[in-house]
This record gives C-alpha cells, sequence and structure tokens, in this order.
C-alpha cells in the first residue's frame, strides 16, 4: 500500500507538466509525520523535492524516523535538458538526501550533472555510475534512455556493476516513466527483494506498463465517455424503468429479478464510437490529442448528449412536425 508526502501540487496532465506549487515546509513535515506515526513504510520514494528547504525538511524527518529501504529519483533535469532544480536545491538535494539513499535513479542529463562529465557511449555511463557513487557514497541506476542505449540501464553499488537490458517499446506515451520506475524499485526493495532483483523487476513492470499501449490522452478519452455511463443507464431514478424506445436490454440481477437499462445507453455509446472513428479516420491520425481534435470533441460530445437528454425526457420532436422523436423510434 502507497503513502503519500506532496511536496508541490503540479499542474500536468498524459502531455507533461505546466506548472509548480511547492508546498510550505512546515507542511510536508506534517504529512510526512502522519505517514510515520501511523503506518511506517517499508520503503520510500524520493520524487520532485522542489526546493531547498523542502529538500532539508525530507532529510530531517527520515532521519529522525530512521526510513529505510530509501530510493531518491533526482528530479534535477528533464530528459529534454530543462533545469528543474536551481543550483542551491541541487546541493541541498546532493548534500543531505543522496546520503540516505539505498539508491539514486538519475536519468542521462542529471547523470551528466551529477558525474560533472559528457555521457555518449555506454562506458560513459559506466564511468559516470562509478564517479557518482565516489562523490556521495550511494549506488547509482543510471538510465540510458535513447539518447545511447535503448533502454539498458547501468547499475553501480561499489562493489559491482551489472546492465539491464531492455527492448524499447514504441510508446508516445512516456510522460512519467521514470517516477515509475523508481517507484516500482522502492517497492520491490520494501517487499525484501536485493537491489539488483528489485531493479529487474521494476524494469519488467515498466516495460509491461509500456508494452499494454494504455492510451489516456487519446482514445481512452471517449472509450471510457462510452463504459463510464453503465451506471447512469441502469439508475431507474435517474432514467425510469418506462420507456418505449427500441433497444431495451435486461441485466440478471438475481434468479427472480432483472434490471431494464435504458436504451439511451446505445445511442449514446454509438453517437460516441462513431465520433471516435471520425477522429482516428477523419481529423487525423489520434497519436496526440491536440487542441483540433478536443474542440472537435467536445462539440459532438454535447450535441450527443443534449440529444440524448432529449431522449430521454421525451422532448425531441421531428424537425416540422408534432411528432416525438420516441414515437418515430418505435414506430
Amino acid at each position: 500500500f502507497a503513502m503519500s508526502a506532496i511536496t508541490a501540487l503540479t499542474a500536468q496532465n498524459t502531455i507533461g507538466v505546466s506548472g509548480i506549487l511547492p508546498v510550505p515546509p512546515a507542511f510536508l513535515a506534517q504529512q510526512i509525520d502522519a505517514v510515520f506515526t501511523d503506518i511506517p513504510p517499508d520503503g520510500v520514494k524520493i520524487g520532485m523535492g522542489a526546493a531547498a528547504d523542502l529538500i532539508q525538511v525530507i532529510g530531517e524527518r527520515l532521519r529522525f524516523y530512521g526510513a529505510r529501504h530509501i530510493v531518491v529519483d533526482p528530479v534535477m533535469v528533464s530528459t529534454s535538458g530543462s533545469r528543474l532544480l536551481d543550483s542551491g536545491a541541487e546541493g541541498t538535494l546532493t548534500q543531505v538526501l543522496f546520503p540516505l539513499a539505498e539508491v539514486i535513479t538519475p536519468n542521462l542529463p542529471e547523470a551528466e550533472v551529477l558525474a560533472r562529465r559528457p555521457i555518449r557511449t555506454e562506458g560513459d555511463m559506466e564511468a559516470a555510475a562509478r564517479a557518482i557513487y565516489d562523490a556521495y557514497g550511494c549506488a547509482v541506476l543510471c538510465k540510458g534512455g535513447h539518447r545511447v542505449s535503448d533502454a539498458n540501464d547501468y547499475l553501480w553499488d561499489g562493489q559491482a556493476g551489472q546492465w539491464f537490458r531492455g527492448v524499447r517499446i514504441e510508446n508516445p506515451n512516456t510522460h512519467g516513466t521514470g517516477c515509475t520506475l523508481s517507484s516500482a524499485i522502492a517497492s520491490n526493495l520494501a517487499k525484501g527483494r536485493d537491489l539488483d532483483t528489485a531493479v529487474e523487476r521494476a524494469k519488467a513492470y515498466l516495460s509491461g506498463a509500456l508494452g499494454a499501449m494504455l492510451d489516456l490522452g487519446c482514445m481512452g478519452l471517449l472509450i471510457g465517455q462510452m463504459i463510464g455511463r453503465w451506471g447512469n443507464f441502469i439508475n431507474r431514478e435517474a432514467f425510469g424503468a418506462e420507456t418505449t424506445l427500441p433497444w431495451r436490454m435486461r441485466l440478471w440481477e438475481s434468479a427472480d429479478h432483472f434490471i431494464e437499462v435504458h436504451p439511451t445507453f446505445f445511442y449514446e455509446s454509438l453517437w460516441n464510437l462513431i465520433g471516435l472513428l471520425l477522429i482516428v479516420l477523419v481529423v487525423e491520425k489520434c497519436r496526440k490529442f491536440d487542441g483540433e481534435n478536443f474542440l472537435f470533441y467536445l462539440f459532438w460530445y454535447g450535441l450527443g448528449r443534449a440529444w440524448i437528454e432529449g431522449l430521454r425526457t421525451d422532448s425531441l420532436y421531428l424537425f416540422g412536425s408534432g411528432i416525438r422523436v420516441s414515437q418515430a423510434l418505435s414506430a
């Protein structure tokens, strides 16, 4: 089970982060206290520290509670090269949290900053990991990414090094993979596994997640709308049990009782499915759900919701006549 202490509020989605608001240090300390005084964790993963004073609070509280199996994901430099911490906070991170860490998981830009050397080859990754260990005394998992080794990471624990080879998965939805990997490592360490096994299992977990190709920022939005409407359509109070509309469906609830699904479920699902097909086939390949696609979806979904609501309340009439749509459909 996971528990959290929030260092900063973020404005983000499946594409990236657009805003960061650090929390007050005293409030962060209260959050950490609330976790450790109730259900002390068997492992700790630290992500974005956000500011030097917050990092100081994290280090002080973890030392106070004697936290074990600490994994630090040094969120310092994005994979595009943007600096996410100022130099003062970076110094605090390395001085306060690295000595507590069982392992740190820098990406290549972060490893270049920590090792103070460029990384271009696998040999450079190995040398950088050793240099970081010598400087800070914690094991280092240097993540290869796509600049050097496709999904190949190198672990140096001060005594031996090990490569964890992976296969690059062509999935555009990679935002948060580094966070997921470090969290999975901490989870496996909390279960009592050694560091090598924890990294191996974490990489397998991440590869499986990427391989599943879950596309929440695109087609999943429309499909989720269709699936998510089921609860409403079997709610008698919202939609009523009686209707003359065709395509009613009876769901088995018990040996002598059935629930009747309102037929407008099928109408709305069909409408959303058509919208999905239009986005995929007509608007563009839906690999990125950009602004134009989003506006089209909002228009399409809003039009469909108005139509469905009219059917549900039986308030729609055929244009230019006094005949209800429900009468025409059931004729």
